[in-house]
């Protein structure tokens, strides 16, 4: 057995060299795009008689030979594929086998995904401290995500900065004036080519000019601006301005003047007289960004212009009220004159006068005049007026409690008298007739006939009849007269009721009656209405009814005498239901609203549909054509699940509890519709002075299978207020809206869908935004100079952090030098390749949400080499006259080529261990004495040298001075008195209170030997002015005038109870 086992593998071996093993497929496949082809490459098979490999391209991953949309073969020894046939913007899967030479083929290896193409039509929108990227999808398959990179360093170092599911995207974490490189790769599984290199620089427009003013002076006006802080990325290049003669526009370019002009005043001359002239002014950089506009109005006089628009408000029958438009306010108007009849009347300080002193019945005309001393205008236009008694007020005219009369009423004009009322009255409204006076304010009028419609109006009188009153009707009517037109209709147990309403009886209600057998009737209801449902009758049993109206007055004297005979039954068909209306509901549904009589016996309503008009057959809904089962009792329901392009007509019938159908109804059509679906997210960002929508596209299904076609952009200041459209039928999926107040802090956006049709988005989502103004920079900026730095100072204004620039001469702002310093920071340092010698221009901006601000204006400072103190240099220090302090120092040495030239010492002294310092003095001089110096104190001094642009460079080491408190003691100039060469001992004394003054000398054993003062000194001394003596002198004798032995001797100073002890020696 075992030998046949050998004798079989011996078998197998041979086979198979003979004719080939199966050959191993090809590994680690991978797919590149170099931007027109896609590139195939692999791993070779492990086996050596590799003939071809076979390529399959097709469209999902389960590719097979038979399925494949593209098949090839390459050669056994390559290992990689140019696939130039390939639609390169559609997604491809691509399997692999390997072949041998007895055309055995390996397995198929995994299918590998293109990667997605790049993004195309690449837009980049910049703007203050923001960029705005959109782009295309250029591919069909799948994109999860895309990755955006981004390169400040002129493309050598690229990022990825975000991955973003959208096709926008804002960039924020951008600095205005800095060179970024975008590029954006499109992902799903993998990471596909690069999209082309895109550039922008982020900036800040120029801000608006400030202080804006104009002056009129003749026809000429002069306008006034200011630039400070107005500046944005760019330099102002100049400015555009503009005129209107009215406050809402046009405005046009003001002809002659040169925009490029960097000059901050215009004088705009050749004006109309008497007429105001409105301006507006803008910024403009070098790079042709304009900024928000600044305005102001300008009166040019021209004498006085004469008032207009003079007119008669109202009268009564003792005043006048004028009214007239106030001459504009640039012509310091006094006040206005009033003329009446040509004759001066008074005057007013106001657009209004009323003349009080009119006569009742008399004509007036007046016209005004404006006065400003000593000028006056000509004359207004005339108004004309004769005085009569104003129009009585809430006229009314109603029902008189006697039957067939009708009552008038009214109230006198405010401010008028009159005597009497005059009543006029017509059948017709054209023919009046005075039918009475009263000096009342009421009239019952009985001479009047029933039915029909009477006018009235009415006149005061005083002295003369004065105007009407608007005119008034009302119909005097009679107890009513029986209902006509009485019938009835009879269905399943109930009748329909009706009759005529005769509106010559101003009709309030009807009293119905029934019987059974027209004998005995029994009221049973009042209605208001023409009609009436009696229900819950019985079938096949007669009933009888009569109607009574009634009114104001009361009730027809009798009950009609048409006795109205009706009698219900089973087999009657209900009434049929009525105003049928089909509306499309949203949601490819339709709705259908109906109403219908009466209810109660119903069983339920069919609906009818049909696809057209005129259709000779509706089908019933409830029947097998249709999958749409309708059985309500209600009067609306949902139709669901119709095609949303078809339009539908409906019908309604009811159908009774004994299955007994109705006529239908009216036909009404509709067609359903999905409406286009909300977007999905939105980001609103600050731009200049404004705010930029981005928003996605909607992912849900749109109206009719047609996408959404463009956006309505809506906006209010309260989230819950009525919202303005402010931006119609926007095609694209952002908006900058530069329409902003920014006095108001929140601002409230709802972006909605529109369909191809028209159709707008029920959603009611709102976005909010919150307008942050920009931040004006530090008032104050302080540049500081030093070897090759610049230090700056700021006053704070808490942004949310700052930007600093830097200029050359004769150079613009490029990208700031340093940005995002802290918002609470004062100061900053600049050392990056400053060269001394050079001038530097310096500004700073204020950086918030909005983003970054204007800039300050500019200081300047000039890096130089300062002066040195040579190696040791040090301050020396000497008392003099007992509390003056003596300073010297080594002289410095001035700086260099690119230095300034030292002109001195600053020297400065502390008083508080050195925490503050105060200046002493400058001196040339390396020497320097103060004199103003105090008893008990320690000073701190301290040098630094000054050169011609006041620089303190060169700073010495401080010196430290104590000033002991003064107390009584002896000044001994010498310690030893060479007897034999006649010395003198020079001595003086220093004494804080006064009193007897002694100075003795003695032996060192206590022996007294010579008095040399002895006096009292009264004047006022203390420790803080303590007195010291002049100068005097022991020769080295005793009392008794011998020079003194050789020794040690003992000088004493006694005042009071202290004495002060000196040692000197003595040689002879």
């Amino acid at each position: 057995m075992k030998r046949i086992l050998f004798l079989i593998i011996l078998i197998n071996l041979f086979l198979n060299l003979l004719y080939g093993a199966t050959p191993a497929a090809p590994t680690s496949v991978n797919l590149t795009f170099d931007g027109t082809n896609i590139i195939i490459s692999w791993v070779s098979s492990t086996a050596s008689d590799i003939m071809h490999y076979t390529i399959l391209r097709g469209d999902n991953a389960n590719i097979t030979e038979a399925t494949a949309s593209y098949i090839t073969n390459t050669a056994g020894n390559v290992t990689s594929f140019v696939d130039n046939t390939a639609d390169t913007f559609s997604a491809y899967y691509y399997r692999l086998l390997a072949v041998n030479t007895s055309s055995e083929k390996s397995s198929l290896t995994t299918a590998v995904k293109t990667n997605p193409r790049p993004p195309v039509d690449i837009s980049i929108t910049p703007f203050n401290s923001k960029v705005f990227l959109r782009w295309t999808n250029d591919y069909s398959g799948a994109i999860s995500s895309y990755n955006i990179y981004r390169s400040s360093t002129g493309g050598a170092n690229f990022s990825n900065v975000i991955s973003v599911s959208n096709n926008e995207y804002i960039d924020t974490q951008v600095v205005n004036g800095i060179t970024y490189l975008y590029k954006i790769a499109a992902l799903y599984n993998g990471e596909g080519a690069y999209s082309i290199t895109k550039t922008a620089i982020p900036f800040v427009a120029p801000f608006a000019p400030k202080n804006l003013s104009g002056t009129a002076t003749g026809t000429d006006v002069k306008l006034l601006w200011s630039d400070t802080n107005i500046r944005g990325t760019y330099d102002i290049a100049g400015y555009n301005i503009y005129r209107a003669t009215d406050a809402t526009g046009p405005f046009v370019p003001v002809a002659g003047f040169e925009p490029t002009t960097t000059i901050t005043s215009y004088t705009d001359s050749g004006l109309t007289s008497a007429k105001r002239y409105y301006y507006k002014v803008i910024a403009l950089d070098i790079n042709s960004n304009t900024s928000t506009a600044s305005y102001c109005s300008v009166y040019v006089p021209d004498g006085i212009s004469t008032p207009q628009g003079l007119s008669i408000t109202s009268y009564t029958s003792n005043k006048v009220n004028l009214t007239w438009q106030a001459n504009d306010s640039g012509e310091n108007i006094n006040y206005y004159k009033i003329y009446r009849d040509g004759v001066e009347l008074s005057n007013s300080y106001s657009n209004v006068f009323i003349d009080t002193t009119v006569t009742t019945g008399e004509s007036y005309v007046y016209n005004i005049t404006a006065f400003r001393n000593p000028a006056e205008s000509g004359f207004s236009n005339p108004v004309y007026v004769t005085v009569v008694p104003a129009a009585p007020v809430n006229f009314t005219v109603e029902k008189a409690n006697t039957i067939g009369a009708l009552v008038l009423q009214w109230s006198p004009a405010a401010d008028e008298i009159a005597n009497e009322y005059y009543i006029y009255r017509s059948t017709d409204a054209v023919n009046y007739v005075n039918i009475t006076m009263t000096s009342l304010t009421s009239y019952t009028d009985s001479e009047v006939t029933t039915g029909i419609v009477h006018y009235y109006k009415i006149a005061a009188y005083y002295d003369i009849e004065g105007r009407f009153t608007d005119v008034v009707s009302a119909i005097p009517v009679t107890l009513p007269a029986e209902p006509s037109g009485f019938s009835g209709n009879a269905f399943n147990g109930y009748v329909y009721l009706f009759w005529d309403k005769n509106t010559a009886y101003d009709i309030t209600s009807f009293n119905l009656y029934r019987s059974t057998n027209n004998q005995n009737y029994l009221k049973i209801t009042t209605t208001v209405n023409d009609y009436y449902y009696d229900t819950g009758l019985t079938n096949n049993t007669g009933y009888f009814y009569k109607v009574q109206a009634n009114n104001f007055y009361g009730s027809s004297n009798t009950v009609t005498s048409y006795v109205l005979n009706i009698t219900p039954t089973a087999s009657a068909p209900p009434e049929a239901p009525y105003n049928l209306e089909a509306t499309s509901s949203g949601d490819g549904k339709i709705k259908l609203n109906w109403q219908m009589n009466y209810s109660s016996n119903l069983k339920h309503y069919k609906i009818y549909r049909a696809t057209y008009a005129e259709a000779d057959v509706f089908y019933n809904t409830t029947s097998a054509n249709s999958n749409i089962y309708y059985d309500t009792i209600m009067t609306t329901l949902n139709v669901s699940s119709v095609s949303n392009t078809t339009t539908y007509f409906y019908r309604v019938s009811a159908v009774d509890n004994n299955s007994v159908e109705s006529s239908a109804s009216n036909t009404s059509s509709s067609y359903a519709f999905i409406r286009p679906a909300s977007i999905d997210t939105a980001e609103i960002s600050h731009i200049f002075n404004g705010a930029l929508l981005v928003w996605n596209v909607p992912s849900e299904p749109y109206t009719f299978t047609r996408n959404v076609y463009t956006y309505n952009i809506y906006r209010a200041t309260d989230a819950y207020s009525t919202y303005t459209l402010i931006a119609p039928l926007i095609i694209n999926s952002f908006y900058a809206d530069y329409n902003l107040n920014t006095g108001v802090a929140k601002y409230y956006y709802k972006i909605k869908t529109i369909d191809s049709m028209d159709n707008e988005d029920a959603g009611n989502n709102y976005y909010e935004f919150e307008f942050t103004n920009y931040k004006e920079p530090p008032p104050t900026l302080v540049a500081k100079a030093g070897d090759k730095k610049v230090y700056l100072f700021w006053s704070r204004v808490l942004p949310d952090s700052y930007n600093i620039y830097r200029r050359k001469e004769g150079e613009e702002y490029g990208a700031p030098i340093a940005y995002g310093l802290p918002y609470d920071g004062r100061e900053y340092m600049d050392t990056s390749g400053l060269v001394n010698g050079t001038n530097y221009y310096y500004s700073i901006a204020s950086v918030t949400e909005a983003g970054e601000g204007p800039k300050s204006n500019e200081v300047v400072a000039r890096p130089y080499e300062p002066a040195k103190l040579t190696p040791g240099a040090k301050v020396t220090y000497e008392i003099l006259n007992k509390k003056d302090v003596l300073l010297n120092w080594d002289a410095a040495i001035p700086g260099g080529v690119n230095g300034y030239d030292l002109i001195g010492y600053n020297v400065y002294r502390s008083s508080d261990n050195g925490a503050n310092y105060v200046k002493l003095t400058t001196t040339a001089d390396n020497t320097f004495t103060d004199t103003a110096t105090n008893w008990d104190n320690i000073y701190y001094y301290l040098i630094k040298t000054l050169d011609t642009a006041g620089n303190e460079d060169g700073i010495y080491p401080f010196v430290k001075v104590e000033l002991p408190l003064p107390k009584n003691r002896l000044r001994v100039y010498s310690n030893l008195i060479d007897l034999a060469k006649a010395h003198q001992l020079k001595l003086r004394y220093i004494i804080v209170k006064n009193g007897r003054i002694k100075v003795n000398i003695y032996t060192l054993s206590g022996s007294f030997v010579r008095n040399l003062i002895d006096l009292e000194y009264t004047s006022p001394v203390s420790e803080t002015e303590p007195y010291e003596s002049p100068d005097f002198y022991w020769d080295g004798k005793n009392e008794q005038g011998k020079i003194v032995s050789s020794g040690v001797y003992l000088i004493v100073l006694e005042i009071g109870n202290e004495r002060v002890i000196e040692k000197i020696a003595v040689v002879r």
